[in-house]
C-alpha cells in the first residue's frame, strides 16, 4: 500500500467518540422522522373519519327527513281512508313499532358484531 491510498481510507482515524455522536444524531433524527411520519398517518386516518362521519350524518339526516315526510303523508292517507286521523298515526306508529322490533331481533343475532368487525377493519387498513 502507497501513502495515497492510505490517507483515503475513512475507517484509518475514525475516532470511537466521533461516530458515536454521529450515530445518535442519525437516530434522534430517524426518531424525528418516524414521529412526523405517524403524525401524519394518524392525521389521515382521522380526515378520513371526520368526513366519512360528516357525510353519513349528512345522508341520515336526508334520509330522516324524507322518512318523517313519508310517514305523515302515509298517516294522512291511512287516516282519511278509516276516517279517523289518529287512527292513521296510531296504524304508522305501530309500524315503526314493529320495524324497530324486527330490527333489535336481527341487530342483536349477531349482525352488530358483524358491522362493527367491518368498521374497525375499513378505519385500520383506510
Amino acid at each position: 500500500m502507497n501513502q495515497r491510498e492510505q490517507r483515503t481510507d475513512p475507517f484509518d482515524h475514525t475516532d470511537l467518540g466521533d461516530f458515536m455522536e454521529s450515530m445518535v444524531g442519525e437516530t434522534k433524527d430517524l426518531w424525528a422522522v418516524q414521529k412526523d411520519y405517524y403524525a401524519l398517518v394518524a392525521s389521515e386516518k382521522a380526515a378520513r373519519l371526520s368526513a366519512g362521519l360528516l357525510s353519513s350524518v349528512v345522508l341520515s339526516l336526508a334520509i330522516g327527513s324524507v322518512l318523517v315526510f313519508v310517514s305523515l303523508a302515509a298517516a294522512l292517507y291511512i287516516g282519511s281512508l278509516l276516517n279517523n286521523m289518529a287512527l292513521g298515526f296510531l296504524i304508522m306508529a305501530g309500524g315503526f313499532l314493529l320495524a324497530g322490533v324486527v330490527f333489535m331481533l336481527i341487530w342483536r343475532s349477531g349482525t352488530r358484531d358483524k358491522y362493527i368487525l367491518r368498521w374497525t377493519n375499513t378505519l385500520y387498513n383506510g
